[in-house]
C-alpha cells in the first residue's frame, strides 16, 4: 500500500495541473479563432493523443516506463510554459494541440503503475481511492482559475499548472526509480483488438467509457460557451459553479468502489448512473434564467452520475485486466482522446443546425442509450 500511496501523490499533482486548465481551454482559443475552429483543434489534439497512447507501449517496453513517463511530463511542462508566455496565436494553437494529446500518456502511465500495484480483489476498492484523490485536486480549482483569470489573465493559470505538473514528474522520479515492469510479450495492437472485439465484457465496458469522455468532452466544450454566451455568467461565477459542480467526485468513487466490491457489482450503478446524468442533461438544456444556483444544481446532478460510472467503468475493465495487458489498457485509454476526435466534430457539425440546447438534449438521448446498452453488462457478483 505504500507504494500506492506516492503514485496516488503523483496522480493528485496531475489532477491539479489539469483541473487549472481544463475549463480555460476552450475560451482561451476562443480568444483567437471561432467556436467550430476550437472543436476543430480539440479534435486534431486528440487524434494525436490515440497516436502518442497507441505507440506508449512500444516507448515503454524500448526505455523504461519511468523514463518515458518522465519525459512527457517534462515536455507538458515546457509546453504549459509556452502556453503562459508565448504571443504568437500559431504557436498557442500549436501548444495546445500537443500539449493536450501528451495528457492520456501520462494517465496511460499512472494506470500501469496502479495495475502493478494492485489485487484484483481490490481494484474497485482502489480505483475508487484513486480517483477520489485526484478528484480532490480538481474540486477547488474552478474557483481559483475564476479569480486568477480575473486578476491576472489566463496566462498565469497555464504558469500553475506548469509547476503542478512538474511536482507530479517529482513523486514519480524519487518513487518510481526502482520501479521494474513485469514481464510482456512483444506489442500485437491488431491482437488486443481482436481480444477486445470477441470479449464481451471487455467490449462493452470499453464503449460505455467511449460515452463518458464523449459526455465530458462536450462538457468541457460547450457548458463553458454556454454559460458565458447563453446565460452571461462571468469566469468568477463560473469558477464557483464549476468547484461546486466537481464535489461529487469526491464524495461518491471511494463508497461506490466499496459497494462494488463487496454488495452490488457495477452494472446496476452503471445503469442509475447513467440515467441520472441524461435527466440532468435535459434539465440544463432547459434552463431559461441565469440562475447560477440553478445551474449548480444541475451540473452538480450531472457528477453525481458521471462520478459513479467512472469509477464502475475503471472497476469493471480493471478486473478483466492485468498490467501486463497494456495494449488492451491502452484501448481503454485512447477512448478519452477518441471522444474528444468524434465529440468536438459532432458538436462543430451540429451546432449548424442545433443550438447549445439542442446539443444538450441531443447528448440526453445517447446517455439513455448507453443505460440501455448497460442492461448488457455481465455483473462482476
Amino acid at each position: 500500500m505504500k507504494k500506492l500511496r506516492v503514485v496516488f501523490l503523483a496522480s493528485f499533482f496531475f489532477a491539479i495541473h489539469l483541473a487549472l486548465v481544463a475549463y480555460i481551454h476552450s475560451s482561451m482559443l476562443g480568444e483567437h479563432v471561432s467556436a467550430n475552429i476550437v472543436s476543430v483543434l480539440f479534435a486534431i489534439a486528440s487524434a494525436l493523443s490515440i497516436l502518442l497512447t497507441l505507440s506508449a507501449p512500444r516507448l515503454m517496453r524500448s526505455f523504461g516506463t519511468v523514463r518515458v513517463t518522465l519525459a512527457v511530463i517534462l515536455f507538458s511542462a515546457l509546453l504549459l510554459w509556452v502556453l503562459g508566455t508565448a504571443t504568437s496565436e500559431y504557436v498557442l494553437l500549436a501548444a495546445f494541440v500537443v500539449y493536450f494529446a501528451l495528457n492520456a500518456c501520462i494517465l496511460y502511465a499512472l494506470d500501469i503503475f496502479i495495475e502493478h500495484y494492485s489485487a484484483d480483489a481490490a481494484t474497485g476498492n482502489i480505483r475508487g481511492l484513486m480517483l477520489t484523490i485526484m478528484n480532490v485536486g480538481w474540486v477547488g480549482m474552478p474557483v481559483l482559475v475564476g479569480m486568477i483569470s480575473t486578476r491576472y489573465g489566463f496566462n498565469a493559470v497555464y504558469l500553475i499548472s506548469a509547476i503542478a505538473i512538474s511536482v507530479c514528474g517529482i513523486v514519480i522520479a524519487i518513487s518510481q526509480r526502482k520501479f521494474v515492469a513485469r514481464p510482456q510479450s512483444a506489442p500485437n495492437l491488431v491482437a488486443a483488438f481482436a481480444r477486445i472485439r470477441k470479449t464481451p465484457a471487455l467490449r462493452r465496458v470499453i464503449s460505455l467509457n467511449f460515452l463518458l469522455q464523449f459526455f465530458f468532452s462536450w462538457m468541457a466544450l460547450y457548458v463553458p460557451l454556454y454559460l458565458i454566451q447563453t446565460l452571461g455568467f462571468g469566469w468568477g461565477t463560473i469558477g464557483a459553479i464549476f468547484s461546486f459542480m466537481l464535489i461529487p467526485f469526491i464524495l461518491f468513487p471511494y463508497p461506490m468502489g466499496r459497494i462494488a466490491d463487496k454488495w452490488l457489482g457495477e452494472k446496476e450503478l452503471m445503469i442509475t448512473a447513467l440515467t441520472i446524468m441524461a435527466v440532468a442533461v435535459v434539465a440544463l438544456a432547459v434552463v431559461s434564467a441565469p440562475s447560477a444556483i440553478l445551474v449548480a444544481g444541475i451540473l452538480f446532478s450531472t457528477r453525481i452520475g458521471a462520478s459513479t460510472l467512472e469509477v464502475m467503468n475503471d472497476s469493471y475493465f480493471f478486473k478483466q485486466v492485468t498490467d501486463t495487458d497494456t495494449e488492451v489498457i491502452s484501448f481503454y485509454r485512447i477512448m478519452q482522446p477518441f471522444a474528444y476526435v468524434i465529440g468536438p466534430m459532432a458538436g462543430a457539425g451540429l451546432l449548424f443546425f442545433l443550438s447549445y440546447t439542442g446539443l444538450f438534449v441531443f447528448l440526453a438521448g445517447l446517455l439513455l442509450l448507453g443505460a440501455l446498452y448497460a442492461f448488457r453488462i455481465v455483473d462482476t457478483r
